[in-house]
């Protein structure tokens, strides 16, 4: 029964997971794989009980961690491309937004169990597209104006940059350059220079 109700949150959130057969036929020794559909998410997203079903099911880890992880660039992705009030001029946040911001920074502070430095980088990743996209539609969106005014979101993406530093830069770890020249790039972004 458990199994059919993470298969609803997941569905609802737009997470597939697939595991290919190990060596010997059996799953259970396969790789899974955890792929997340933005447009679904964002659906889901852009509905108040959609921000408040994500945050609850991240607070009392209902949601398997390693799927949770996989939904943080996606759900980065679909709150950037929201207006950062419901006016769309300054004040309050669409209702629920702030609780499931800060369930995000939960998960991204969370020591153990990490987020992995690929989740971090995916993150950034999506930070760019937002702002690529927003760029390319004639409208004038900077990182700043997506952010907006709400500490929130700030706190977000303070937390993936902070952490990231932790994780991605750790001796061994293949992910250093690549988030050297990621967090560069989101700096550039941030300070309203170049276009990705």
């Amino acid at each position: 029964e458990v199994e059919l109700n993470i298969a609803g949150l997941h569905s609802a959130l737009g997470v597939r997971v697939t595991t290919t057969e190990g060596e010997d036929g059996a799953s259970a020794a396969g790789k899974r794989t955890i792929e997340v559909d933005g447009t679904c998410l964002g659906r889901t997203l852009g509905l108040p009980k959609g921000r408040m079903l994500l945050s609850r099911i991240l607070d009392e880890a209902v949601l398997p961690h390693s799927s949770a992880r996989r939904v943080l660039p996606a759900a980065i992705g679909a709150v950037l491309r929201t207006p950062p009030s419901e006016s769309g001029t300054g004040g309050a946040p669409p209702r629920g937004e702030d609780r499931m911001l800060r369930s995000l920074s939960g998960l991204v502070r969370t020591i153990q169990p990490s987020v992995s430095p690929r989740d971090l980088l995916d993150c950034l990743d999506a930070v760019a597209e937002v702002h690529a996209d927003l760029a390319g539609e004639g409208g004038k969106e900077t990182i700043k104006s997506m952010l907006g005014v709400q500490r929130a979101r700030m706190e977000l993406l303070h937390a993936v940059l902070s952490r990231g530093n932790e994780v991605c830069l750790i001796p061994g770890e293949d992910s250093g350059n690549e988030w050297r020249r990621k967090e560069g790039e989101f700096m550039t972004l941030l300070s309203g220079g170049g276009s990705r």
